[in-house]
């Protein structure tokens, strides 16, 4: 699998491995983006700030302001 551009322009490192596999987070499918889809999509990046925010809450960084925004996207699109 390719690079994506973005990560050539900045010069991020590729993976050595020959096996491991990248995933790249913000690929969009070929197809249509319905709203179910769009709604997955939504939830799932909702579940990614959420484990940065108990990560950073383990920390003692937390704040809440990144979730309570998608949150207010959600509603407002549904």
């Amino acid at each position: 699998m390719d690079e994506p551009k973005w990560m050539k322009i900045r010069g991020c490192d590729s993976v050595d491995e020959p096996n491991v596999q990248k995933e790249d987070l913000f690929a969009i499918s070929d197809g249509s983006i319905t709203k179910s889809k769009s709604n997955k999509l939504i939830e799932k990046i909702v579940g990614l700030i959420q484990n940065l925010e108990i990560e950073e809450g383990l920390l003692g960084q937390a704040t809440n302001s990144s979730t309570t925004f998608i949150y207010s996207f959600v509603s407002y699109n549904n």
